[in-house]
């Protein structure tokens, strides 16, 4: 993601890359396994999202 970071534009961070994105390139939310070793919804970004997409079609 390309954005400059503010005040107003916050960096938020892929639960599945770690890759630093603004809000408008992670709006995707996926359950993926936590610490807890439980499943939890965590934002990731458009790319991993599409990735999981593509292999759930499979």
């Amino acid at each position: 993601c390309s954005a400059r970071f503010s005040l107003f534009v916050r960096r938020h961070h892929c639960r599945r890359c770690g890759q630093v994105i603004c809000q408008r390139h992670s709006s995707n939310r996926l359950p993926l396994f936590s610490t807890n070793g439980q499943f939890e919804w965590s934002r990731v970004c458009d790319g991993c999202f599409q990735d999981l997409i593509i292999v759930q079609q499979k």
